[in-house]
């Protein structure tokens, strides 16, 4: 310890010596239970960035090394840790200098650790003496600003906003504002911008002088006491504001006469500037700079000429058109100052047009892609002289092929046929001023065969398993090889497209120009899949050839293998696996791959089936394997014993590059054994909706069946098929939709076509692909129950044929009833017991006597008497769905006297109506009818009618009793209404002769849905029907209950 003592007094003299005030701030005593240190700082800060500290630690106990690191404000190291310098076997030192860190995340920490001879922390893993706050920041100098200008590109009077954004709070701020010699222009006080006084702004307007050079911005910031901040030097910059010269002056020409110019004339070119300025000089040459016309290069005809001032924005300028022009000239504008500041500049590239003496038409390149080659040209003298002439010489490979005269503005062709390879030609004139003129001798390369390409690698069936792929390939050309200077130009074409839409670099990447027989090396990295490769060639004549195209293979990131079904539960003694092979990166479409299916295991024999757009690989020349990766899944069908809690996966292989896949195991169990036969089905029409008004119905089937017992059932077990044939197996019929979601023909849903649930067991079938069942057509249905594992039964159970027909239900009344059919009923269910019930008495008045009929007909009318109130039901014949003779429509001959009549319609309709074929004319006039009286009978109404010419309609239009749904009120509805309803018979006095008509499927009124919702029982809607309720059987009537008596139907 003595040692070190001298060592740190030593250091002491030799600061105090050179007038450091360097003092040792006291120990800091650290302890961790088990071992101790003092630790000492030769500084006691606060402390700035570039500081240096020197740290010293002495422990209690003998150490053989120490290190130290250093941390922020949170705690997370500034760097790596460091071994510090022993002094003695318990004394260490360190040199530490402020790192930039403590401006944002100071304070700054110290952790120090002592260490064995192995080098092991002596307190521990993780363990070690800490001071988090070592070293604080010293804010008195801690301040900085951040300059923004609105612009700084600009031209004089333009206003700019200078704005200074400090990092502490500022009293006030200065600004000053020089030129270019550091004259000052501006020493102002800049305005605070916010409440903290942190920010300042300052609006300047650009002077003039800008033109002659940059300005800079100084600025100072004070505290409150006025001592300067920004560790008190101004914040400079020089050259803040820079002329725009591109944005001060807009420079636009024109010309004295219309180009385009001959040799020898003099055009007067004007120049117009947007700004006045001092003076301005004039370029004009070829292919003059495009950005500065000040320092123009190269032999040009004008270079920084004055032009002559017109007025202070307006310049000209006379240019004598030189006789060795050839082709359009460049032309540069320049502004400048008095001072000869540039103020601006413009270039017109190709705006000077000059016509030469002779106009090549063709060819117009040095290549000929044909043997016979047509010189086109055209000529004309210095002068224009009316009528005159020029000799022509023409010249082909040094010797005078053609000579003559050509008019000016005269065209002449000449052909030539020429060998493939190389040629020269020149033409020359002379006009009758003896002035001579020539195009100089011009190269042509004829070239009439086509070049190919010879293609290195990648070979056919590559493999690119590493990284970028190389493409190898050598274009050659005979005329090319011959003539160095020939290029041939190519292109590298991937999966049909130009190589570069598959990278980031430019088209000359993967195009270009080469010589003959020069190999050529092109890298470029593609996405994992199966890819192909061309090259396509031209010569400079056009000649082109594509190479043949190369298949190769890239797989670089491999695939990505997933099992998809079965996932869990039950499947059928042949199941199918389905699984998904993708690119692990989202590519790889194309890359072969072969399969094997493993059940708990073991290998099983398989077929595989794939959707039709999904590729097999056919390349016989590569082995390809069994499929290629594409969009979609792929199955395997196998026979796999029953059982429970299977595995099964995939082993797919790459086959390009031979590596394996297997994803985890999947489970499932086996079932082979098919479910029972559902028991009882049953399969009727279904009842339409009859009100007392009017009939409601759709042709369907009402299908039932008893619930199955297996234990094994699926959640949603039952399928429903159908057919108009009958059929032989399950895949014969078709299935039907019973979600309720299947639509009528009209469009409307089908909610009683709907299994709701497993327990459901019957439904109405009423449409079929968004179409009606068809009346009277012959249908054969089917139910199934699946299991869990969708096995069925294939001795299913099936009915038919059947028939939906179109039907209405009639009631009786105790007593006598007067009734009627509207339309003819199906023959077979046409008798008097089927229509009005074994126990009935019906009578029928034919208009002399009364009779006993033994068929009910429509038109007709009868009286029927039932001892207790009595509910049938009738089914109407449809139109023939086989070669059954069609039914002619019904009409009944009527005598004169009293006759017994039907409503001949499912609808209520005006008796006007109902009986328009009795009015002679068709009119309203009561003579016209040949009846005169209209009469019917319910037992809860009595009698009542009507007589023509003495009836008064109802003015406001509204139905009086045919409006309510619920109380039949037929008589009511003929005397009040004048509405005859469907099922009631009438009574009519015939003053003649006459033939009553049917109406059917001529008249349909526009009735509102006045149908009950399921929720609302009513006994003559079966939709409405809970499941033990049948009107037409009076053991499922509730007690007290009575199909008349609607307070009963709750």
């Amino acid at each position: 310890m003595k040692q070190r003592s001298i060592q740190f007094s030593a250091m002491f003299v030799i600061f105090l010596l050179l007038g450091i005030g360097y003092a040792f701030a006291e120990p800091i005593h650290l302890d961790t239970g088990n071992m101790s240190a003092n630790v000492t700082y030769s500084e006691t800060g606060p402390f700035r960035p570039g500081d240096v500290v020197n740290i010293t630690a002495d422990f209690n106990k003998s150490v053989d090394n120490a290190s130290i690191l250093f941390t922020n404000v949170s705690g997370s190291d500034l760097g790596n840790e460091t071994l510090m310098t022993k002094i003695d076997n318990d004394s260490f030192g360190f040199d530490y200098e402020i790192p930039e860190a403590i401006l944002t995340d100071g304070p700054l920490g110290v952790n120090i650790s002592p260490l064995d001879a192995n080098g092991s922390n002596m307190l521990g893993e993780g363990e070690f003496f800490s001071d988090p706050d070592a070293f604080e920041l010293d804010p008195e100098t801690d301040s900085s600003v951040n300059i923004t200008y609105s612009k700084t590109n600009v031209i004089p009077f333009e206003a700019v906003t200078i704005t200074a954004d400090f990092n502490t709070t500022v009293d006030h701020a200065n600004i000053s504002i020089t030129n270019n010699t550091g004259s000052s222009l501006v020493n102002e006080s800049m305005s605070p911008l916010d409440a903290e006084d942190n920010s300042f702004v300052y609006n300047y307007t650009i002077p003039l002088n800008i033109i002659s050079g940059n300005l800079g911005v100084d600025i100072n910031a004070y505290d409150g006491e006025g001592g300067l901040l920004l560790n008190g030097e101004p914040l400079a910059n020089p050259n803040a504001f820079v002329f725009g010269v591109d944005d001060y002056l807009n420079i636009s020409i024109g010309y004295n006469k219309t180009s385009p110019f001959r040799p020898g004339d003099i055009v007067n070119i004007i120049a117009n500037f947007s700004q006045p300025i001092d003076h301005a000089n004039i370029s004009i040459g070829n292919g003059l700079p495009g950005v500065s016309n000040v320092n123009l290069v190269g032999a040009d005809f004008v270079t920084n000429e004055p032009m002559d001032p017109i007025d202070d924005d307006t310049f000209a300028y006379d240019f004598e058109v030189p006789d060795d022009v050839s082709g359009p000239l460049d032309i540069g504008i320049s502004g400048f100052d008095d001072l000869g500041n540039l103020l601006g500049e413009e270039s017109f590239p190709g705006d000077f047009n000059v016509n030469p003496y002779i106009t090549i038409i063709s060819p117009d390149t040095e290549f000929a892609a044909k043997k016979c080659v047509a010189f086109n040209f055209t000529a004309y003298d210095m002068y224009d002289d009316y009528g005159s002439q020029l000799t022509y010489t023409f010249s082909l490979d040094g010797a005078q092929k053609s000579s003559g005269v050509i008019t000016p503005g005269a065209y002449k062709k000449l052909e030539f046929e020429l060998a493939d390879g190389y040629h020269t030609w020149e033409i020359s004139t002379r006009d009758s001023y003896g002035n001579t003129h020539t195009t100089g001798s011009r190269d042509l390369y004829v070239d009439t065969k086509c070049p190919s390409v010879i293609l290195t690698s990648p070979q056919d069936c590559y493999k690119e398993l590493i990284g970028a792929t190389q493409f190898n390939f050598t274009c050659e050309d005979a005329l090319a090889a011959q003539y160095s200077d020939l290029d041939l130009s190519y292109q590298l074409y991937i999966d049909g497209q130009l190589a570069e839409n598959f990278s980031g670099y430019s088209l000359d990447e993967f195009s270009g120009s080469t010589n003959a027989g020069e190999s050529i090396v092109k890298e470029l990295e593609l996405p994992d899949g199966a890819h192909n490769w061309s090259v396509y060639v031209e010569d400079g004549a056009g000649n082109s050839a594509t190479s043949k195209v190369r298949d190769f293979y890239v797989s670089l990131d491999g695939l990505s293998v997933s099992l998809v079904s079965p996932d869990g539960g039950y499947v059928s003694s042949n199941p199918t696996f389905t699984f998904t092979v993708e690119g692990s990166n989202g590519y790889g479409v194309g890359l072969p791959f072969t399969y094997k299916l493993l059940v708990d295991g073991e290998e099983v024999d398989e077929s595989c089936y794939q959707d039709e757009d999904l590729t097999c690989c056919t390349d016989e020349d590569c082995d390809c394997g069994d499929f290629v990766v594409g969009d979609g899944s792929y199955s395997i069908t196998a026979a796999v014993k029953d059982g429970v809690n299977k595995k099964w996966t995939v082993v797919i292989t790459d086959c390009t590059s031979g590596r394996t896949y297997q994803p985890d195991v999947k489970s499932f169990s086996v079932d082979s054994i098919a479910p029972a036969c559902v028991a009882n089905l049953n399969v009727e029409d279904a009842l339409g909706q009859t009100f007392w008004q009017y009939v409601n119905d759709y042709p369907g089937l009402m299908v039932s069946w008893n619930a199955s017992t297996d234990e094994d059932l699926a959640d949603m077990p039952y399928e429903v098929y159908i057919s108009t044939s009958k059929p032989s197996c399950i895949e014969d019929m078709q299935k039907v939709n019973t979600t309720g979601l299947e639509t009528h023909t009209d469009g409307s849903e089908t909610p009683n076509q709907k299994l709701e649930n497993s327990s459901v067991t019957d439904l109405c079938i009423e449409a079929i692909d968004g179409k009606d069942l068809v009346y009277g057509k012959d249908y054969w249905v089917a139910v199934i129950a699946r299991d869990n594992a969708s096995n069925y039964n294939s001795k299913f159970s099936m009915c038919g044929p059947v028939r939906t027909y179109e039907d209405m239900t009639i009631a009786l009344d105790d007593g006598w009833n007067l009734k009627s059919v509207p339309k003819e009923l199906v023959s077979s269910k046409a008798c008097t017991e089927d229509v009005f019930g074994n126990d009935s008495t019906v009578l029928y008045w034919d208009g002399s006597c009364w009779q006993f009929p033994e068929t009910i007909e429509p038109c007709k009318g009868y009286w029927v008497y039932t001892e207790e109130p009595f509910v049938t039901n009738v089914q109407f014949r449809g139109m023939s769905s086989d070669s059954t003779k069609p039914s002619v429509p019904a009409s009944l001959t009527l005598t004169p006297g009293w006759h017994m009549i039907g409503h001949t319609s499912s609808y209520y309709a005006p008796w006007s109506t109902s009986l328009a074929s009795l009015n002679e004319f068709n009119t309203d006039n009561a003579e016209n009818y040949r009846f005169s009286n209209l009469i019917t009978y319910q037992g809860t109404e009595g009698w009542g009618g009507i007589i023509p010419g003495a009836f008064v309609e109802n003015e406001t239009g509204v139905l009086k009793y045919v409006g309510d749904i619920t109380d039949s009120r037929p008589v009511g509805a003929l005397d009040t209404d004048g509405q005859m309803v469907p099922g009631q018979g009438y009574w009519i006095f015939m003053k003649g002769e006459g033939t009553y008509a049917s109406i059917e499927n001529a008249y349909k009124p526009n009735i509102e849905d006045q149908s009950t919702s399921e929720d609302d029982f009513n006994p003559w809607d079966s939709y409405t029907w809970p499941d033990d309720f049948n009107l037409f059987d009076q053991n499922t009537w509730p007690e007290g209950f009575d199909p008349f008596n609607e307070s009963t139907w709750v």
